[in-house]
């Protein structure tokens, strides 16, 4: 699967697939905006604005990290075994659980 990126264009937003999150810090000439797609699946968008190409593709980035979709899109690039698989989930859900924990307890 590739990712492909809109033209880059002054306001011509710059779309990936995935799930989409709002940026923490969206500076007064990139905009960031979870956009919908006709089936109502989010997906991540930049605008493109005063010609900074530089300050969107950091907010897609950014964007991309945290969505996780470039994890998953590593992960699909071959085959996981059923064993494979329930092995990560657990390992995965005992990472969040120690996580949760050490946040609880700051």
């Amino acid at each position: 699967m590739s990712i492909q990126l809109g033209r880059v264009k002054s306001g011509v937003p710059l779309a990936v697939d995935g799930v989409g999150r709002r940026a923490g810090d969206v500076r007064t000439h990139a905009m960031s905006f979870p956009a919908r797609r006709p089936g109502g699946q989010a997906m991540l968008a930049i605008t493109v604005t005063h010609n900074d190409v530089e300050f969107a593709l950091r907010l897609l980035k950014r964007q991309l990290q945290k969505s996780g979709l470039l994890r998953e899109l590593r992960r699909r690039r071959q085959y996981e075994k059923p064993s494979e698989r329930r092995r990560r989930r657990k390992r995965e859900g005992i990472r969040n659980t120690r996580k949760r924990a050490r946040l609880a307890h700051g």
